[in-house]
């Protein structure tokens, strides 16, 4: 297919960076995004817009503006119609819906300052009814429910040439019209826009991939192909996983030009080159290897001064009178001389133990690692056990009287308030900053549910359990830090090693093995009890929780 025809297509393209919430912090990274994807689409090695075609906006625009922009756009286009947004998304929880956050948005309140998607699906279908392929990419939180808002069935092209009475000509074919939606995130998730990045995670690996093209793709790259490279390489790094919602066979239809076919292209033919030469460069290193055997060619198939020699690969005739060189030659070409082959005598098979002192030894040091494995893992399981077994009294423990001490057996329970809160890793980690009734203020890592949940001033219960903090409640949404002490760990890993001992005791083989054949199976084995004993505890801290 080919590429949609940029003089009959428009793109509308929208980045908020700053908000005057105090809950919605600013994302310079969404207006960059929609800068740059601005850039490549008027690039003629990706679509060749031109500017003219093009309309960006920022935090700037209101709601009006963005309508009204892509109204316009829609009016213009007969080909394809772009319409991108970047920003943050919100939820309304109640009828679930999808707001867009325009720079006076309210979390709280998301019809307050927020665009409704429902508002730009409809502008962009009825106005860009007579547009052949409408696409609607969305980078926000919970930007999947776009999905379920265009559930609903558009009409066809024939059906609106038909009720506006237009020309049969003018109507596409079925299967060659309609609207596909992108979105970052499933409609539950958020998106993320990481500290210090350059554009939104799900914009990032979409202009990387415009840029440098994908590998045997051909020439083209459809909607399709570049959403699915979008969600694999997403899926791999454990973010929220991107959705497509998409009419008829749009998401296949609309393509733009593969940067790395050109590239790929005139690598092929470089390759090509290179494959050549080697191909001669071997060539010619057999003709030196079969001229090396002329003693007076010197690795020239003509021998000294230019003057030919005999070719020792050549046969002779059989003819009466011939010189003792040809002769020589004859004979060797009928019979070549067997290689030596050097025969080594064989070796006495050496006995595992040699004398009964030996012996002895051996077993002696099977012995001596055998019964110190089995003490130290007795040792570590019984001490491990011992903390997993106060791990699990938590849940029994009782709440504090009044006075009490932190260290005591009892939870005390203290009041605070939430003065911040951030996001920390892509992981879904978030910091919330609560000032206590004592006076002192902790950050403490929260999910992203007591995240959501938690505003700024809102009332914080803190529980202690032996002078740490155990859990932390907001708004009915609480994160636990139940877990397994560094000491208790410890215990475990030393169980662990134990139990190598007693293997190395079982297994090894005295002779023939020395002290670096035992450091590295030492530390791979200390390394699978990592990942072994990481996972058990976070299967005991589940079964507590």
């Amino acid at each position: 297919m080919p590429v949609p025809d940029p003089a009959l297509s428009r793109a509308v393209l929208i980045g908020i960076d700053k908000y005057t919430h105090r809950d919605l912090g600013s994302l310079p990274a969404a207006a960059a995004g929609a800068k740059r994807l601005a850039a490549l689409l008027r690039d003629p090695t990706v679509w060749g817009l031109p500017a003219k075609n093009i309309t960006v906006l920022g935090a700037e625009a209101s709601r009006e503006r963005i309508l009204t922009a892509v109204r316009d756009a829609a009016h213009q286009a007969t080909d394809t119609l772009l319409v991108y947004f970047a920003g943050h998304g919100l939820r309304n929880r109640t009828r679930d819906r999808l707001y867009l956050a325009l720079a006076d948005a309210d979390e709280d309140h998301p019809q307050v300052g927020g665009l409704p998607y429902l508002e730009l699906r409809d502008v962009v279908r009825q106005a860009g009814y007579r547009v052949r392929y409408r696409i609607t990419v969305l980078d926000c939180c919970y930007s999947g429910l776009a999905g379920a808002m265009s559930a609903t069935a558009a009409p066809s092209r024939t059906d609106l040439a038909n009720v506006l009475d237009e020309p049969p000509e003018l109507a596409a074919e079925p299967d060659d019209y309609g609207d596909c939606v992108l979105a970052s995130a499933p409609p539950t998730e958020p998106s993320f826009a990481l500290p210090g990045a350059n554009f939104p995670e799900f914009t990032g690996e979409l202009i990387g991939i415009l840029e440098g093209g994908i590998r045997d793709a051909g020439p083209a790259l459809s909607l399709d192909d570049i959403w699915l490279r979008v969600r694999r390489r997403l899926r791999e790094r454990g973010s929220p996983e991107p959705q497509q919602f998409a009419q008829n066979t749009v998401a296949r239809q609309v393509q733009f030009h593969n940067r790395f076919g050109v590239c790929g292209r005139r690598s092929m033919r470089f390759a090509d080159r290179i494959q050549a030469t080697q191909r001669k460069h071997s060539t010619s290193t057999l003709s030196l290897k079969s001229s090396a055997i002329n003693p007076r060619g010197n690795g020239n198939p003509r021998g000294q001064r230019g003057r030919r020699v005999a070719n020792p690969l050549r046969s002779f005739p059989k003819r009466a009178g011939g010189t003792r060189s040809e002769t020589r030659l004859q004979n060797r070409q009928k019979s070549p001389p067997k290689a030596r082959v050097r025969v080594d005598p064989p070796r006495r098979a050496q006995p595992f133990t040699r004398t009964p002192s030996f012996w002895r030894t051996a077993w002696t040091l099977r012995l001596v690692l055998l019964l110190i494995g089995l003490a130290t893992s007795m040792a570590g399981i019984t001490l491990a056990t011992g903390h997993y077994r106060e791990l699990a009294q938590y849940p029994h423990v009782p709440l504090c009287k009044s006075g009490a001490r932190y260290d005591q057996e009892c939870i005390k329970v203290e009041t605070g308030q939430v003065t911040a809160k951030r996001l920390l890793s892509d992981n879904g980690a978030y910091g919330l900053t609560v000032k206590q009734a004592s006076g002192k203020t902790e950050e403490h890592v929260v999910s992203f549910d007591v995240s959501h949940a938690a505003r700024i001033g809102s009332r914080a219960e803190i529980k202690f359990w032996r002078g740490e903090v155990v859990e932390v409640s907001v708004r009915g949404e609480s994160e636990r830090y139940v877990s397994v002490s560094g000491t208790g760990w410890g215990y475990s890993f030393l169980a662990w090693f134990g139990l190598g001992f007693v293997t190395w005791a079982l297994l090894k083989r005295t002779r023939g093995v020395g002290w670096g054949v035992f450091a590295l199976a030492s530390a791979a084995w200390g390394f699978a009890g990592i990942f072994l004993i990481l996972g058990v505890n976070f299967l005991v801290l589940d079964v507590l929780a």
